[in-house]
């Protein structure tokens, strides 16, 4: 199993962790379907997930919504095996400098840094279900259409 793999293993498994704001209503969505009240939930999430693992400033944070089985497939790069889970999730995917700082370790070992992190989140409850830590930004695209929740740093002008 990869390094990646181990701390999607890990992430899996948290439950119970809900997040602060209120799950969607009806009527509100976006094209994307990801209403504009759960996007700013989700990245002030996601943005305090990576300051606790190590990076205050994460980029490319994006979302999608899909499915709590398509979104393990997404995380662990289409090798693993479980139920496929038809239930709405939002999948976030960002990019940093991850050390893994609230990550269970396995007894004498250690999980190494990453520059990824995958988090999913129940649509209906916005509880966060999973995390997950690798090198591999994930195709959010094979999940529908992903929405960017960070804004695009401003383009330099070269003299």
């Amino acid at each position: 199993m990869g390094r990646g793999r181990t701390a999607i293993a890990i992430g899996l498994v948290i439950g119970g962790l809900s997040v602060a704001g209120l799950a969607q209503t009806a009527g509100a969505s976006t094209p994307a379907g990801i209403p504009p009240r759960a996007r700013a939930t989700l990245l002030k999430d996601a943005r305090e997930v990576a300051r606790q693992e190590g990076d205050p400033h994460p980029h490319d944070i994006e979302a999608v919504r899909t499915t709590a089985g398509t979104a393990m497939q997404l995380e662990c790069g289409g090798g693993c095996e479980g139920p496929e889970s038809k239930e709405p999730v939002y999948m976030i995917a960002m990019r940093g400098h991850f050390l893994c700082n609230t990550c269970s370790h396995p007894r004498g070992g250690s999980i190494s840094p990453g520059t990824v992190i995958t988090l999913s989140y129940i649509a209906e409850t916005m509880t966060r279900t999973g995390f997950g830590l690798s090198d591999n930004y994930p195709n959010l695209r094979a999940a529908g259409t992903p929405v960017r929740l960070d804004p695009k740093p401003p383009r330099r002008k070269h003299r």
